[in-house]
């Protein structure tokens, strides 16, 4: 025990020195010793308080004055420790074991545990090329998934609490908890619908999960491809109407609405098919982790990958750059072989605008030996940006100086060697004139008609969306200094130039179909305008656009019958078929055999039958108003009469 204890201990008796404490602790009390105060009753001492005798390793205690206790007490009460102020002293590792030094250190022992570890058995010392190193890349980190969270470190929670405010209705039900969206006030209460998740199987570290439909969501589609097939909206608001979580309506009428240039209507639609999705999730699927897969060419399985498509472009617009790239993260390790949506063409653009200079750095160094991304102009290019910020970072363009990167610039060189096609185009749309020499340059005059059409697809989507990260005025005077050191080594003839345009000439052949396919979902108009006419020709389901070629679904639409005219149809079956095109009466009994199509029928025919019925109390209402006036009119006349 410490001195200061004991002092309270002996309160209003002689002070007990204990010299073995004293000098254990080695303390040296300055303190005044406090004098008996009148003449009250000196409190006994509690002689097993004294047996508290400390060691070197342990933490002086301070007992408060209302834990003392008296000798009346028959069993001593025990008092929290309460943590001295010390110096923390830094742990270092012993020849026999650890000393974790101050007990406030907790952390720091964590790490010379882990360290200590390391370094006997040799593990994680070289974990830079490892499979486990670039699983964690791909780690998602949950406090940036909410566009929400981004929103309130930008402009304050105050603000962004007051337009949510604004925006909440007066029918507050119960939400569940959410993570990548917050719920709002006005959706409708989520019901199961027979959306769920299962897992198919595990292999290795990855597990790998498929997205099932029930019975009753499949009627359910069987509808959205008929409201589809009429070419309405409105029929495809009618499904969301009954069915207000159907994802393949959410997406589709959020795509009308931003036809329409309703944008916030469109992200929300969104947002409640991104909240469905993630309160069905298989509870062992943790998407943060990176080694939850699906499988895209499964047809249930799409929609998860297009609901987070469009919800990242929707972040994007907010500013939220950083949720943007976890976004990214999340959609490339549901699929990082196959990659169906072409997220590795965005996702250094997201790095970039989020400053995560060290993010592109890692993956560039990791991916690079087996998936190539140099000869992608967009990873080229965002390499050496990459690199010219992450130099600049400590000072940050002060006074316009630019500190000088060597790396940052052998990269530039090589992506402009690589894509001269580039430079021109993005000046162009960036605004900025340069100097004629470097312009008019043979080797940058390069037409689009020299290189494959796979290269000038990705060098048009590449500054469509890049184009902003290098209209920075210090970013521009470095590019004008490079664009000089490459025209010297064109002159000089190197023979790394040659061996780049035989690259060029010979790559890129053929372009992917999940390339059109990022370019139909993303909002880059201009880039869309330049896709080949098989494709856009092509008639396009923005719910599922471009189905890839091995596409596998666990249920298929039942065919639509052609219904021939038969004279002797009833009124009954006209009318049917006036309000439901694909009713056929005459096929009702070999209809009946196959179950999907006699309970879409039974659907919709009970879904008919609710419309007439609420038609025939319209009507019934209309009648009673025109006789209730009616009778008005003919006690108006009466009185008329009765007067004249």
């Amino acid at each position: 025990m410490s001195s200061r204890a004991v002092r309270r201990l002996n309160k209003g008796q002689d002070i007990i020195v204990i010299p073995e404490i004293a000098k254990t602790n080695g303390e040296d009390d300055e303190d005044d010793i406090s004098k008996p105060k009148g003449t009250k009753k000196q409190r006994a001492l509690n002689l097993f308080a004294q047996l508290d005798v400390e060691d070197d390793k342990t933490v002086d205690l301070d007992v408060e004055e209302d834990d003392i206790t008296t000798a009346e007490a028959t069993v001593p009460t025990t008092c929290k420790p309460k943590k001295k102020k010390k110096k923390k002293k830094a742990p270092h590792v012993e020849e026999k074991g650890l000393n974790m030094g101050d007990s406030d250190d907790v952390d720091g022992a964590i790490s010379e545990v882990y360290k200590h570890y390391s370094d006997e058995t040799g593990y994680a010392k070289d974990t830079k090329h490892s499979y486990a190193s670039k699983i964690a890349l791909l780690t998602v980190d949950r406090r940036f998934l909410n566009a929400d969270n981004e929103m309130k470190r930008i402009f304050g929670s105050k603000v962004v609490k007051l337009a949510q405010s604004k925006q909440r209705g007066h029918n507050k039900n119960y939400r569940r908890a959410s993570i990548m969206v917050t719920p709002r006030d006005t959706w409708p209460r989520l019901e199961k619908l027979g959306l769920s998740m299962q897992l198919a199987e595990s292999k290795g570290s990855c597990q790998h999960f498929v997205i099932e439909h029930s019975l009753a969501y499949q009627q359910v589609q069987f509808l959205f491809w008929e409201a589809v097939e009429s070419l309405d909206h409105h029929n495809i608001a009618t499904v969301l109407n009954m069915y207000p979580y159907h994802i393949d309506s959410l997406i589709q009428l959020s795509e009308v609405c931003k036809m329409s240039e309703d944008l916030p209507m469109a992200a929300e639609l969104i947002e409640r098919a991104v909240y469905c999705f993630e309160c069905n999730f298989h509870p062992l699927f943790n998407f943060t982790q990176a080694n939850c897969r699906l499988n895209y060419s499964l047809q249930e399985n799409r929609s998860l990958f297009i609901t987070l498509f469009k919800h990242l472009n929707f972040v994007d617009s907010r500013g939220c750059h950083r949720t943007a790239l976890e976004l990214c993260k999340l959609l490339l390790g549901l699929e990082p072989d196959n990659d169906p949506l072409c997220v590795l063409l965005m996702i250094d653009y997201f790095a970039l605008r989020a400053a995560e200079y060290k993010f592109i750095l890692r993956m560039c160094e990791e991916w690079e030996p087996h998936r190539n991304l140099s000869q992608l102009p967009n990873f080229a290019f965002s390499l050496s940006l990459a690199l010219f910020h992450d130099a600049q970072d400590d000072k940050g363009f002060d006074d316009g100086v630019i500190v000088p990167c060597s790396e940052a610039d052998h990269k530039l060189q090589d992506a402009l060697i690589m894509f001269p096609s580039v430079l021109v185009p993005l000046l162009d749309k960036c605004g900025v004139v340069m100097p004629p020499a470097i312009v008019k340059h043979s080797f940058f005059q390069c037409p689009e008609s020299r290189n494959p059409d796979a290269l000038n697809l990705l060098v048009k989507l590449f500054i469509e969306r890049n184009f902003s990260l290098w209209k920075v005025p210090e970013v521009l005077t470095w590019l004008e200094i490079n664009c000089n050191k490459v025209i010297e080594r064109v002159n000089a003839n190197e023979a790394l130039v040659a061996q780049r345009t035989k690259q060029r000439q010979s790559r890129y052949r053929g372009t992917p179909r999940n390339i059109y396919r990022h370019i139909i979902i993303s909002d880059l108009d201009q880039v869309k305008a330049t896709l080949p006419k098989d494709i856009s020709s092509e008639a396009i389901m923005m719910y599922d656009p471009l189905p890839p070629l091995d596409n596998k679904a666990a249920y298929v639409k039942p065919p639509r019958s052609r219904h021939q005219v038969n004279n002797n149809e009833s009124s009954l079956s006209l009318f049917l078929r006036s309000l439901l095109p694909s009713f056929n009466i005459e096929n009702d009994e070999t209809e009946a055999a196959d179950q999907g199509a006699s309970a879409s029928l039974g659907q919709a025919v009970d879904y008919m039958t609710e419309s007439i019925q609420r038609l025939v109390q319209q009507l019934r209402l209309q009648q009673d108003q025109g006789s209730n006036n009616a009778d008005q009119d003919g006690n108006n006349n009466n009185q008329e009469d009765d007067r004249t």
